[in-house]
């Protein structure tokens, strides 16, 4: 059944005969939704609304309120996981989305149902400690002794601080007002909810079932060390003890775990009146990066070179570039899939593909990248830094490369700039040989601020003594270890591969010219805050391509084009270059 509202009204059927309901909204793979604490699927619908633009979104009513049959006889988690299992089979969902409580089901439900994994979890709470519980559970008598006397504004107050140490705006004010906020909300209630909606007052009385489950989680939590399933795990920047307390231990004992901290955020934000855009934001990358395909192709000497796929489109292929692989590119191609069809190569030495092998140079990466044009079809490339020079050169003898769009391509063109770029880097090769990573990380911040004469310092932070740098990236080496999973690259393993690219860089010299020969269309990118020797090339580039358009993003540098930096101001770019 549908509504004017913009989603359908559907539901299960639950093992033991009790209806769910769900809201459904969007197009795309399934997505489920679990609602947390004293709300329903109306309090997620911004979220569901803003999660519909890539999937096809399934809101449940969760028993007890809304559109779903009551509690029931034997209620827990293990009735709360029949009820999502009904409609995982109906829908074929493959994402799935809890909030709070929800995502204590979800949790759960990942010990029994296979098809669930890959889940979001916002703010999960479990049993940490007795101590811990204690306190909770006597702030759960509290509220359940004020609802009784009919004192539902008291109790939505006084609940508060258990979640919250960064509340709204309402929970900050003189606690008359806030009183008296709240009593308006609940009595305007007959005038505002409308429709499939559930009020406050019919909802609040469910606390203390969520409040069950909770405490079913005491001594189970080992049991989730055995989970197969993807996490990301979401946490505001100031949650509560008892949130902050659950997190911390799911961090220790989940085994395939993703954690992002969002500034500014608390227990409420995945809510309407919280920030659903931005939790959104981080969902739908979280999900969308790994909705991808994998394949190879056999280059010209033997060697494997794999690549991901995603989206559709004209073909567009994407070139890492220095301690990069294709996960490094994930970002920009979520934002270009819509339009485009992605390929994004490993190159040698890296994930997907095999070794560098011999004679390594830019006559094996042309050649690598011939195949997988061939099997593609692509006309559109796109390469960053070493990835970049890669694509210039295939442009010379690959005809069927329509458009090339290079971001701060390397090539050699002052003697007195590569003479101590490549100083600096025999000095980082050496570290690397010695197994020396974090002095070797801080040494190629020279390639930043020590080129040329003339550098200044894109930040103050490069003023930074050099121990300091080194537990910086000590740290980051650290976090790496834990988080990388699947067919993404350690940093690691990832450091040694600038070697090669330096060799590509040293091939260039005193063949600029040749570019002259290029009949493609090309769009050089270059970034407002990139080192001055990258600025050069540029210029230079300029200066002899035929067929040239070159512009600079203000703010950009040289690592933008990747995940953590800037790749939807480059994608823009990209969108205008090629269609």
């Amino acid at each position: 059944m549908s509504n004017t509202r913009g989603y359908i009204i559907g539901s299960v059927i639950s093992k033991d005969g009790t209806k769910i309901g769900y809201r459904q909204m969007g197009e795309g793979p399934g997505l489920i939704i679990i609602h947390g604490p004293l709300s329903s699927s109306q309090n997620l619908m911004k979220l569901g609304s803003e999660l519909s633009k890539k999937f096809t979104v399934y809101i449940l009513d969760r028993r007890g309120r809304g559109l779903s049959g009551p509690y029931g006889n034997d209620y827990g988690l293990g009735r709360e996981v029949e009820d999502l299992d009904a409609l995982v089979t109906k829908t074929g969902a493959e994402f799935f989305f809890g909030d709070s409580t929800g995502a204590t089901i979800l949790l759960k439900s990942t010990l029994t149902l296979p098809s669930v994994h890959k889940i979001v979890l916002h703010e999960p709470i479990v049993y940490v400690n007795d101590s811990e519980m204690k306190k909770f559970n006597t702030a759960i008598d509290n509220f359940n002794k004020e609802v009784s006397e009919g004192k539902n504004a008291d109790a939505l107050i006084n609940i508060s601080d258990i979640v919250n140490n960064q509340p709204s705006l309402l929970y900050k004010l003189p606690d008359s007002l806030t009183k008296l906020s709240f009593g308006l909300i609940l009595k305007t209630e007959d005038i505002r909810v409308k429709d499939n909606d559930v009020k406050i007052k019919d909802v609040i009385h469910t606390l203390k079932y969520d409040a069950q489950l909770l405490n079913e989680t005491k001594g189970i939590l080992d049991s989730f060390k055995d989970t197969s399933a993807e996490v990301l795990l979401l946490c505001g920047s100031k949650p509560s003890d008892l949130i902050k307390n659950s997190i911390d231990t799911l961090n220790e004992i989940l085994p395939n775990l993703n954690f992002v901290e969002l500034e500014g955020l608390n227990h409420n934000s995945a809510q309407n009146n919280g920030d659903p855009e931005e939790v959104s934001m981080v969902v739908r990358k979280f999900f969308t990066n790994r909705l991808y395909t994998k394949s190879t192709v056999t280059s010209k000497d033997g060697t494997i070179i794999g690549y991901r796929q995603m989206g559709s489109g004209p073909g567009l292929i994407l070139m890492h570039g220095d301690i990069g692989s294709s996960q490094h590119f994930m970002g920009l191609a979520n934002e270009l899939s819509d339009l485009f069809t992605i390929y994004i190569p490993d190159r040698r030495g890296r994930g997907l593909s095999g070794p560098f092998g011999d004679n390594y140079g830019l006559q094996k990466e042309v050649e690598d990248l011939d195949v997988l044009i061939k099997k593609t079809g692509a006309h559109f490339l796109f390469g960053a830094s070493s990835g970049a020079l890669i694509i210039l050169q295939s442009s010379l003898t690959i005809g069927s490369i329509d458009k090339i769009a290079l971001y701060e391509p390397l090539v050699y063109v002052n003697k007195y700039e590569m003479d101590k770029f490549n100083e600096i880097n025999q000095r980082v090769d050496q570290e690397i040989d010695e197994d020396k990573l974090t002095s070797a990380m801080v040494t190629g911040l020279e390639l930043i601020t020590k080129v040329n004469p003339e550098e200044k310092p894109p930040s103050p932070i490069y003023y930074l003594p050099r121990f300091i740098w080194k537990l910086i990236f000590r740290m980051i080496l650290r976090s790496d270890n834990k988080y990388v999973k699947g067919d993404d690259v350690l940093l690691k393993d990832l450091l040694p591969t600038r070697h090669y690219d330096n060799i590509l860089v040293n091939e260039t010299e005193g063949k600029i010219d040749n570019y002259k020969k290029i009949s493609a269309e090309v769009l050089l990118i270059g970034g407002s805050k990139s080192s001055l020797f990258l600025k050069h090339s540029l210029d230079a580039l300029k200066g002899i391509l035929p067929n040239v358009k070159r512009v600079e993003l203000k703010d950009l540098d040289h690592d933008s084009p990747q995940n953590t930096r800037d790749p939807e101001a480059i994608a823009q770019e990209l969108i205008l270059f090629f269609l």
